[in-house]
């Protein structure tokens, strides 16, 4: 239990991600630590492509950003990361609302957060 308590810590919604999960806390644990990987695979040891969206939006490709945001909006929701759930539901509703800078905000204000949760996750 030492890693949910760690990862509730960090702003995962351990009791809300283990209803999901239908109380199996090896399996959410194991959902949590493949996040990095999900996330950046080529920072982190996966396979396919990172779901960037910083990178996308400073090349003007809207498009992908705001798939890449979609895909992590779902992911972070599913796994009970709420902050950065509603991080990315707030970038997916400004990329849709033609509003590209609100997003690169948003996304300089979690970026620190992101990084440190796949950084502990990775572990």
């Amino acid at each position: 239990m030492l890693f949910l308590e760690q990862a509730a810590e960090k702003g995962i919604n351990v009791d809300d991600a283990l209803q999901r999960f239908m109380g199996n806390e090896a399996l959410l644990e194991k959902m949590l630590k493949k996040l990095p990987e999900t996330v950046y695979p080529s920072r982190y040891g996966g396979n396919g492509q990172d779901l960037e969206v910083a990178a996308f939006l400073k090349s003007g490709d809207t498009t992908t950003a705001l798939a890449n945001a979609h895909t992590l909006k779902g992911i972070m929701g599913n796994l009970s990361i709420t902050g950065l759930y509603q991080a990315y539901t707030d970038i997916v509703t400004a990329l849709r609302e033609g509003r590209p800078t609100d997003a690169e905000d948003i996304l300089t204000a979690i970026s620190d957060t992101q990084k440190d949760l796949l950084e502990f996750l990775s572990q």
